[in-house]
C-alpha cells in the first residue's frame, strides 16, 4: 500500500488505485500509516523542486480524500437504513396478509347421511333434528344430512311415511320420494 501511497502523492495514482486507497484509508490504524508515508515523503522531497504552498495542496487534497469517504459512508449509511426499513414494512405485510389468510380458512364439514329403516312387519318413530316427528310404515326407509335444521330440511322417503311437521317458514320441509 505504501508504493499507491507514494504513487498518490506524486499524482501518479490511477483511478482505480485512489479507490483503492480510499477503502484501505477507512480503517483508522491505516490512517496512522498513511501519516507516517506522508512525512517520509515529504523528507525525501527536495524544497527547491517544489513550489512554497505545496503544504497547503496537500491539505487540500486529504481534505477532499476524507470528504469523498465520508460522502461515501453517508451514502452507504443511507442505503442500508432504507432497506432496514423496507425489511420491517415487507415483514408487517406480510404478518398481516398470513393473520387474514389462516382466519379466513374455510373450513369444509364433510356432508353425513342419517338413515332411518322400518323393518318388515314393523312401525318406526323418529323424531327429527328439528323437532318434528315420523312414523315409517313397514319397509320404508328415510335419509337426511347432518346439516338438518340448520341449512336445509330436505328427506329423502322411499316407501311410506306419516310427518308431524314443525314449522319453520325461513327453513321448509322438503320430501322427495
Amino acid at each position: 500500500m505504501k508504493e499507491i501511497a507514494i504513487k498518490y502523492f506524486e499524482g501518479r495514482a490511477s483511478e482505480a488505485e485512489q479507490a483503492e486507497l480510499l477503502e484501505w484509508l477507512r480503517i483508522k490504524k491505516n490512517r496512522k500509516d498513511f501519516s507516517s508515508y506522508s512525512l517520509v515523503w515529504k523528507k525525501g522531497l527536495d524544497e527547491q523542486k517544489f513550489p512554497a504552498n505545496i503544504e497547503e495542496t496537500w491539505n487540500k487534497i486529504q481534505a477532499r480524500l476524507l470528504q469523498k469517504s465520508f460522502n461515501r459512508w453517508q451514502k452507504t449509511r443511507r442505503t442500508n437504513q432504507f432497506f432496514r426499513i423496507a425489511a420491517i414494512f415487507f415483514f408487517l405485510i406480510s404478518l398481516g396478509f398470513f393473520a387474514y389468510f389462516f382466519t379466513n380458512i374455510e373450513t369444509k364439514t364433510p356432508e353425513y347421511y342419517t338413515n332411518v329403516l322400518a323393518e318388515n312387519g314393523h312401525i318406526s318413530k323418529v323424531e327429527l333434528p328439528d323437532g318434528s316427528y315420523v312414523w315409517l310404515n313397514s319397509g320404508s326407509k328415510i335419509s337426511y344430512n347432518n346439516f338438518f335444521a340448520s341449512n336445509n330440511r330436505n328427506i329423502s322417503l322411499t316407501g311410506e311415511a306419516y310427518f308431524q311437521v314443525t314449522k319453520n317458514k325461513e327453513l321448509p320441509l322438503v320430501v322427495t320420494s
